[in-house]
């Protein structure tokens, strides 16, 4: 008699969990820089995914000075904010995944984390008709040369997260990037995630020329990755390489970095709105403008 409650306690225990494990969200510091925690907001649940989507999540923060028992800012909301012209009837959606993969990579994702087996945007629905391998999905030519380099370029990535020595870390990257790039498409999620590697090696060492010559690589990369829509990914890596191309550039010659940080604006005031603290550093990079 005892055991039912106890029971019944522990089985919607176990449902509570697993349904906010399926509806909850990452909330990303203000500034980039990682994931704070995660929430769940009810409405927000409801959306459907798209590989194409129409809206994006913003959280909403509060200034930090508001707020005397912590120095950082406090989270207050999350926004569902369009990020394309959305008629009357138009759904709104946004992405589960990161949108920079291939038709293959996003399909094993959503399968994964959702149980989604077909997605319909206009985007997954062009792969399937192509009937064609997704170039960000693997090698642009697809041989034992090019899978056996790429297997290659795992390993020593994986070497070069356990390299004790920077110096050593930083060859180690250079032969990823090397082999990477002979193989794959610059917009691929792997090029991505080395040059950022090393911007954040070369940004740790002091190394602020190199660190932006690979910021701008991100940016290029990330351009094709994202495409069109508003990506807040890509706006992060438009200000991290505002801010290199300010402190490594010539005195003087800030015109780039403001240009950059420009884009950036454009892009963060459609998914995060004016008064988010990254829209308000974008637009302080781009002149200095009081949102």
């Amino acid at each position: 008699a005892l055991a039912a409650p106890a029971t019944k306690v522990a089985a919607l225990a176990l449902q509570l969990a697993s349904c906010f494990d399926a509806n909850n969200f990452g909330v990303n510091a203000p500034l980039g820089g990682g994931v704070l925690g995660t929430g769940c907001w009810p409405t927000s649940a409801l959306l459907n995914h798209s590989c194409e989507p129409t809206c994006a999540l913003a959280h909403v923060f509060t200034p930090a000075a508001a707020h005397s028992a912590s120095a950082q800012p406090a989270l207050h909301c999350q926004e569902i904010r369009t990020i394309v012209d959305c008629p009357a009837g138009t759904e709104l959606a946004h992405s589960y995944i990161e949108r920079g993969l291939g038709y293959g990579a996003r399909l094993q994702l959503l399968r994964a984390g959702w149980g989604i087996d077909r997605c319909d945007c206009a985007r997954c629905a062009d792969s399937r008709e192509r009937r064609e391998s997704d170039p960000l999905d693997g090698p642009l030519l697809p041989s034992a040369a090019a899978l056996n380099d790429l297997s290659e370029a795992a390993n020593l990535h994986a070497q070069a997260l356990l390299a004790e020595e920077a110096s050593d870390e930083a060859e180690l990257l250079g032969q990823v990037l090397r082999l990477r790039q002979r193989h794959l498409d610059p917009a691929h999620a792997h090029v991505r995630e080395t040059h950022a590697a090393l911007l954040a090696l070369k940004l740790a060492r002091g190394e602020l020329g190199v660190a932006r010559a690979h910021a701008h690589e991100l940016v290029e990369s990330s351009r094709l990755a994202y495409g069109a829509r508003p990506c807040v990914s890509l706006a992060i890596s438009l200000v991290t390489a505002a801010e290199l191309h300010v402190a490594a550039a010539v005195p003087g010659d800030d015109v780039g970095g403001r240009a950059l940080a420009s884009e950036a604006l454009a892009v963060l005031l459609v998914t995060n709105g004016a008064a988010h603290p990254l829209t308000r550093k974008a637009a302080a990079l781009a002149g200095g403008s009081d949102l």
